[in-house]
């Protein structure tokens, strides 16, 4: 399947212990939801055969370590009712990654502003998957105002790399 859209990546060393960091733009809702989900859904699918394999390269390599994250615009909610069919999230997460806004409130990571025809929603999101004592902080969205970006920024930390 020919997607839009796509990834970049780049490898940071840290004496040995390497942090990878995404960044995606999966496939927007144009068109219609349920038209663009099996995009979404085989874009994380081919975005974690990446994953594997730029991992296993660094091990071969010599990497002590290797963590992994993943940032962006999915397009898609792990916790709208709209998007409850959609697998492109649960896909992340079954291959290993965890959500960076797992166990908070949905009005806390809001991070897609209303223009007036749809809800406000989370398209943007940080998935992480850490090695060799890392840990990763969970995720924050900054308030903005719609007049900055239809879309919020969101930050967070990983440490002990």
């Amino acid at each position: 399947m020919e997607l839009p859209r796509g990834f970049v990546y780049t490898a940071y060393n840290f004496d040995g212990h390497y942090l990878l960091v995404y960044s995606v733009h999966l496939k927007s809702n144009y068109g219609g939801v349920q038209e663009n989900i099996p995009k979404r859904e085989e874009s994380a699918r081919q975005l974690l055969t990446h994953v594997a394999d730029v991992k296993a390269l660094h091990r071969q390599a010599g990497a002590k370590c290797v963590s992994i994250v993943l940032s962006g615009d999915f397009n898609t909610s792990l916790i709208s009712d709209q998007f409850a069919a959609e697998k492109t999230g649960q896909i992340i997460l079954d291959g290993g990654f965890d959500w960076g806004f797992r166990g908070m409130t949905a009005e806390d990571t809001v991070t897609w502003l209303s223009d007036g025809r749809y809800p406000d929603v989370t398209f943007d999101h940080f998935f992480s998957q850490t090695d060799g004592g890392a840990v990763a902080g969970r995720s924050t969205v900054l308030p903005t105002e719609r007049s900055v970006s239809d879309h919020r920024p969101v930050v967070m930390s990983i440490r002990n790399l």
